[in-house]
């Protein structure tokens, strides 16, 4: 009878043995991927910062085209450059168009 309790108890070690040992690998196993996310998601925070940075400066930009579009200097330009208007007193010259070959 001492050696069946004997195989039992060694039963029972290898059991809290090999469940120990398969809680372990999944930790080691759940922790690696989780180290893996967060290196993905730093990566893809940082590119999206990047995106952010661009479309900060790119609206910047605009707002600063906007408010020179509602200047008097910018429509003045304007009327100069595409509509050929000029002031009053000033001769406008237009140069003769090339013969196309």
């Amino acid at each position: 009878m001492a050696k069946k309790r004997r195989g039992k108890l060694r039963v029972r070690r290898v059991v809290f043995v090999a469940t120990v040992a398969v809680m372990i690998a999944v930790s080691v196993i759940t922790g690696i991927d989780q180290k893996n996310r967060i290196a993905s998601l730093n990566e893809e925070e940082a590119l999206l910062t990047d995106i952010l940075e661009e479309k900060q400066l790119e609206k910047s930009r605009l707002e600063h085209m906007i408010d020179y579009a509602n200047t008097d200097s910018y429509v003045e330009q304007v009327a100069r450059s595409v509509l050929g208007w000029t002031k009053q007193g000033e001769t406008k010259f237009v140069a003769p168009e090339q013969p196309e070959n």
